[in-house]
């Protein structure tokens, strides 16, 4: 069974200059890597337009949309690690998305 979580999708000490620049780059790591098509990208934020996905404590996991299931040709997970974080929702800083 392939690794869900490889060195290739975890970036340490990013940078991201929004939260829509931090959901882009965990994006382009799933979608280089092969478990994304590039469209998914939309259904990224897509899915923080209907419901927020900070869960506190500095940890932000976004997610795409139900209806977009069929741009994902397989599960994995994508880590950004920003120490300055990047504000998420109502002053909220994610420092790992």
């Amino acid at each position: 069974m392939p690794s869900l979580l490889t060195a290739e999708l975890v970036r340490l000490n990013a940078r991201a200059s929004s939260k829509h620049d931090a959901i882009v780059q965990a994006g382009e790591l799933l979608a280089a890597a092969g478990f994304i098509e590039p469209g998914y990208l939309e259904s990224l934020h897509g899915r923080e337009k209907v419901s927020n996905t900070y869960l506190g404590n500095g940890v932000a996991i976004p997610h795409g949309m139900q209806e977009d299931r069929h741009l994902i040709r397989r599960t994995g997970v994508a880590v950004l690690q920003l120490p300055e974080g990047v504000e998420w929702h109502d002053g909220e800083r994610a420092k790992l998305v």
